[in-house]
């Protein structure tokens, strides 16, 4: 069985904005930039019931979240790493643009912590291990549409 959430964050003045389903400390399977569009694959549904989907009865093991890029290009897609130094305090770590990041996300073992959406862009903050560190990552995503695409 599938499931298809859409939404749209290209409004008008008038229109509120959107309210994301919240996929909180989900495990990253993939992320991709293709057909000028972001894509998030996760396999770790089974396992949150209590998350902000589960109102519409949706009962999956996977979700693909895509995102149609403003622009349609990876410029669209913005990383900035922030680690704690030894006074634990959030540092800036590095800064990443697109494809650059995909290249090396499966190396900070990434989970979702929560979308923040406005006109026209999201930024999710995930979390993130690399060797023994904690990352905070937060992605800024130039988008028009969201998909989520649940999945038995």
């Amino acid at each position: 069985m599938e499931k298809i959430l859409e939404y749209n964050l290209k409004i008008n003045l008038d229109e509120k904005l959107p309210s994301l389903p919240i996929l909180h400390d989900y495990k990253i399977d993939e992320i991709k930039i293709e057909n000028g569009k972001l894509i998030i694959l996760s396999n770790d549904v089974a396992y949150h019931d209590d998350d902000s989907f589960a109102y519409t009865g949706i009962h999956a093991k996977s979700v693909c979240v895509e995102f149609s890029l403003e622009y349609k290009d990876e410029c669209d897609v913005n990383m900035t790493i922030l680690h704690r130094d030894s006074k634990k305090k959030w540092k800036k770590y590095r800064k990443y643009y697109g494809n650059e990041f995909i290249g090396i996300y499966k190396d900070f073992n990434l989970e979702i912590i929560n979308p923040m959406v406005s006109f026209c862009q999201i930024n999710f903050i995930l979390f993130g291990k690399k060797k023994n560190k904690r990352f905070h990552i937060i992605m800024e995503i130039r988008c028009d549409k969201v998909k989520y695409t649940f999945t038995d």
